[in-house]
């Protein structure tokens, strides 16, 4: 009996623990193994290095002449500040007439890619010695048309605007402005470019009165004010109350004959307010920056060529400053040209020997009068 108990007792514990083992919590599950680490990210390629353009300005005036080579250094700042990711970029001025050539050689040696110059009358001869030993380089020369770049190397292209354009407005701004109905426009030399300057004045101002008088003037330099001034002064003499220049540094002896006698002032090439406000009528624009910008633009696209590029209102290119010191109904008629011209109403031609000075007139160029054009005169 006794061991019957015993082994009772034995069954039930072993029956308990089977249920107390059936109770328990299940074997935690492995962990899962943990995942790879991402490979690291390739390092950025470098940003391919940009290949600059080496570009040199220079011209014969100073910096501060107000005019022509100032509007070659500012087109220089301009240039540097906007382009100069893509450029390496130089400028020299005063550069004297009978160092072209050698500054030309010193360039091509330096490896200069593109230059900006005075215009192709003023580097020409230096640039026909010299350029050809150095095919690789771009000569940019502003202010030379067609006529005069088929007369250069061929990799001599020219970048030019229809000034004419800006003095027909200008023109007929100084003749409503005029009291004595005489005006006069001074250069510094004849070149055929600056002839068209004065054809395009005397047609603008014909245009407002046929019976206008106008004259034009030869300094026969670019950096001799008091010979500016003389100049300004003979036209004064002869009745002249409205003086052009387009004289560089001589046009400042211009500037200040027309300040100390009183008599109205057309700058050029930049605004020149700032120089003469209660002087100045308006300014006919070049905008070296603009063409020295395309310039650039063309040699690096490979677009540039022996040619000429012409710019004008017909593109979009503005021909001359605000007009001030002159009424409302002055300013209209200024607006109203420049419309005409650039919706091609009116077509300034250009003329560029100087037997045509004192012998154009509106009709014989087929130009609309006030009163066909729609427009009111003061």
């Amino acid at each position: 009996m006794k061991n019957r108990m015993i082994t009772l007792l034995i069954a039930v514990v072993m029956v308990a623990g089977l249920v107390i083992s059936g109770c328990a919590a299940p074997a935690p599950a492995p962990a899962p193994a943990p995942a790879p680490a991402p490979a690291p990210a390739p390092a950025p390629a470098p940003e391919p290095e940009v290949e600059k353009t080496k570009m040199a300005f220079a011209t014969i005036g100073s910096r501060a002449d107000g005019a022509w080579s100032q509007g070659i250094y500012e087109a220089y700042l301009y240039v540097q500040d906007k382009y100069g990711d893509i450029v390496d970029v130089t400028f020299a001025d005063l550069v004297p007439w009978g160092d072209f050539p050698t500054f030309l050689e010193v360039q091509g040696e330096l490896g200069t890619e593109l230059m900006y110059t005075d215009s192709g009358q003023t580097w020409g001869e230096a640039m026909k010695a010299v350029s050809p030993k150095y095919p690789d380089t771009w000569y940019a020369v502003p202010g030379s048309d067609a006529g005069v770049i088929a007369l250069l190397p061929q990799n001599v292209a020219g970048y030019d605007r229809r000034e004419e354009q800006g003095y027909f407005i200008a023109g007929a701004v100084a003749a409503m402005k005029s009291e004595s109905q005489h005006i006069g426009l001074v250069v510094g030399v004849d070149y055929p470019e600056l002839i068209r300057c004065g054809t395009g004045m005397e047609l603008g101002a014909k245009w407002v009165n046929p019976d206008i008088q106008v004259e034009f003037m030869v300094v026969g330099s670019w950096i001799d004010p008091e010979k500016g001034y003389e100049s300004a002064q003979a036209l004064i003499a002869t009745g002249a109350d409205v003086i052009f220049q387009y004289a560089d540094e001589s046009g400042l002896g211009v500037l200040k004959a027309a300040q100390e006698e009183g008599k109205w002032f057309v700058g050029v090439v930049r605004d020149q307010y700032e120089m003469a406000p209660d002087t100045i009528l308006t300014s006919v624009l070049l905008d070296h920056h603009l063409l020295a910008e395309r310039a650039l633009l063309d040699y690096r696209s490979g677009t540039i060529t022996h040619t000429a590029s012409n710019y004008s209102l017909v593109q979009g290119w503005p021909a001359i400053a605000p007009v001030t010191n002159a009424s409302d109904e002055i300013k209209a008629v200024a607006d109203a040209l420049t419309v005409a011209i650039a919706t091609e109403s009116i077509h300034v031609p250009s003329l560029r020997t100087l037997n045509y000075i004192g012998n154009v007139w509106p009709e014989d160029y087929g130009i609309p009068s006030a009163e066909e054009l729609g427009i009111e005169l003061p």
